[in-house]
């Protein structure tokens, strides 16, 4: 069953990004270097490269912590602290 889903996800996120990427064509860019979003000089990308990635492992660790709390929630039964 995880395989039939994966390959469905598969088909769908490659839909996805060939309707995206003919659509950019479509519009007049010459080529998808320009669709970049990474714009600057090295250092620029670098700055931006490094607060994307700070932003994202506070998320992570949020969404860790949060899923663990719920996961020995819903092992003692505790269904209102599972759903707050």
């Amino acid at each position: 069953m995880l395989t039939k889903l994966s390959a469905i996800s598969l088909l769908f996120l490659s839909l996805i990004l060939s309707l995206y990427t003919g659509t950019a064509l479509a519009q007049g860019h010459s080529s998808l270097k320009e669709l970049r979003w990474l714009k600057g000089a090295d250092e620029e990308k670098f700055k931006m490269i490094e607060k994307q990635f700070s932003d994202i492992s506070i998320s992570m660790a949020r969404i860790g912590y949060r899923y663990n709390e719920l996961y020995f929630a819903g092992l003692d039964e505790n269904w209102i602290f599972a759903i707050c």
